[in-house]
């Protein structure tokens, strides 16, 4: 049981790490997307003559606009040149596909009948171990204080008997 446990949370954590690594080449992938739309917008108002519009943050200071216009062409040569971003694209199903691939509904029902078995034996050996010691020591309590209530009672009556034989003298 603890051994399929470990496997699900080792497999959570494969998913997580998966997910991470996709959103990073995301996150990439988006930048460079972005880099190469502020570059056309900066290149089109450069063309129109609007040097003060879509400035670029990285871009040094003081160049002429035919400078700069070659610089964002290098730039966005450079950026186009980069490998690109592949995410695979997964299907949701991917995972039941494999799971199928691999028989996991036998896998999984195994486990579960172990789990339960497991339970029923853990659950047995409390009751052995400690319910029926306990409804035991509940039961010889409950006699102990019955006796001891009628033992207290005939006490009572004893008392009355002989309190009752002081005061006729």
């Amino acid at each position: 049981m603890l051994i399929g446990l470990l496997a699900f949370f080792g497999y959570l954590f494969h998913v997580s790490f998966q997910a991470q690594e996709r959103a990073k080449l995301l996150a990439i992938s988006s930048d460079r997307d972005l880099d190469l739309v502020r570059i056309e917008a900066r290149r089109a108002s450069l063309r129109a003559g609007k040097t003060e519009e879509n400035k670029l943050s990285w871009m040094p200071l003081g160049l002429s606009i035919k400078q700069e216009l070659s610089l964002l062409r290098s730039t966005e040569k450079s950026i186009r040149s980069q490998e690109p971003v592949e995410l695979e694209s997964e299907d949701p199903s991917t995972i039941l596909r494999q799971l199928s691939s691999i028989n996991a509904g036998w896998y999984i029902a195994l486990y579960a009948a172990i789990s339960i078995l497991f339970l029923c034996f853990g659950l047995r050996g409390w009751w052995k171990r400690v319910q029926k010691p306990s409804d035991i020591a509940i039961e010889i309590d409950l006699q102990l204080k019955a006796a001891a209530l009628e033992k207290t009672k005939l006490e009572v009556q004893a008392l009355r008997r002989h309190s009752g034989r002081k005061r006729s003298p």
